[in-house]
């Protein structure tokens, strides 16, 4: 039997290990909510394994201060050496099934820039990507391997010619895509981006920021967005894209920073059933989306009292009626 499937096989035996042991901590977690005389502390606590195996943060120094024998019970489970072999095992495995299944598909997607006469260089990348992922990716021009670059010279290409095509395939892991095509302006088209195994990346804060011609997006519904913290300025100034195939599909549990995160742009998705229990900074988001005429239903968004709205709606002169945010 191949490793791979060894790996796979005792995963899915630690897994029944480790559902047994969370469904231990979710009877804690009841009698947590019967003593407890702040029941919205406790409900918003999501406890699971991983967490409880991780209790030196806020929600352990909550704990602390009320009912012992409970406490006593998650220190039994966190303590239990048979419980911390199980956790380690199933994370080294995970670990090594997502390295193979790393190397086997290789993140990879093409983009396309414009050629216009008058412009004497085209921006390809920002530069500040290029300094934080110089070592992750290779870099091809037209089917040439290339030493990845923020701009080329616009006369290297033939009068006939009328766009040039990048093709960037992901060699190491990358964390984080800030900047990416940040002031792209000849950025016309991205195609394979649907693909991109997004898992590992926390911050895509200006991916597209300023790419004024880049008319439409591939439906990236299966990117897998858990781990994004910082959105900020993704799709700002993005004017010619219509439509973002399948962005309400997007995960957004753990995201910080959505600020001007549509700036500027013409057209809205349905994003009324984000996650947006832990969104700190939603300001300027729709700042100058002066086309826009209604908004999705931002009432199902959970928000904090702490949150940043300065400027949400800012010269939005076009909306003729807002759903209810009373709440």
């Amino acid at each position: 039997m191949p490793k791979k499937d060894i790996f796979k096989n005792q995963i899915e035996e630690l897994k029944i290990k480790i559902n047994i042991l969370n469904q231990k901590i979710k009877e804690i977690i009841k009698q947590l909510n019967k003593i407890s005389k702040n029941m919205e502390i406790y409900n918003n606590i999501n406890f699971n394994l991983f967490e409880i195996f991780n209790m030196k943060n806020r929600n352990y120094q909550l704990l602390k201060n009320n009912n012992k024998n409970i406490l006593n019970e998650i220190n039994e489970i966190i303590n239990n050496n048979e419980n911390i072999n199980i956790l380690n095992i199933y994370n080294n495995m995970n670990d090594k099934i997502n390295n193979n299944k790393y190397k086997i598909n290789k993140n990879e997607l093409i983009a396309k820039y414009e050629i216009k006469e008058e412009d004497k260089k085209i921006k390809l990348f920002r530069n500040e990507f290029i300094k934080n992922n110089k070592k992750n990716f290779e870099f091809y021009i037209n089917g040439i391997n290339y030493i990845i670059i923020d701009e080329i010279d616009n006369s290297h290409w033939e009068q006939n010619d009328e766009a040039i095509e990048i093709k960037i395939i992901e060699k190491n892991r990358c964390i984080n895509m800030k900047n990416m095509f940040d002031g792209c302006t000849s950025l016309i088209s991205i195609s394979n981006e649907s693909k991109w195994n997004t898992y590992y990346i926390t911050n895509m804060s200006f991916i597209f920021n300023g790419c004024k011609n880049l008319k439409e997006l591939p439906d990236i519904s299966n990117w897998n967005t858990i781990n994004f913290k910082d959105m900020s300025y993704m799709f700002r100034d993005c004017s010619k894209i219509k439509d973002i195939k399948n962005i309400n599909k997007l995960r957004t549990d753990n995201a910080k920073n959505m600020s001007y995160l549509f700036y500027g742009c013409s057209s809205l998705p349905d994003i009324s059933s984000w996650n947006m229990n832990n969104i700190i900074d939603i300001s300027y988001m729709f700042f100058g989306c002066s086309l826009l005429s209604s908004l999705p239903d931002l009432s199902k968004w959970n928000m904090n009292n702490n949150i940043d709205i300065s400027y949400l709606l800012f010269d939005c002169i076009e909306l003729k009626e807002l759903p209810d945010i009373s709440k």
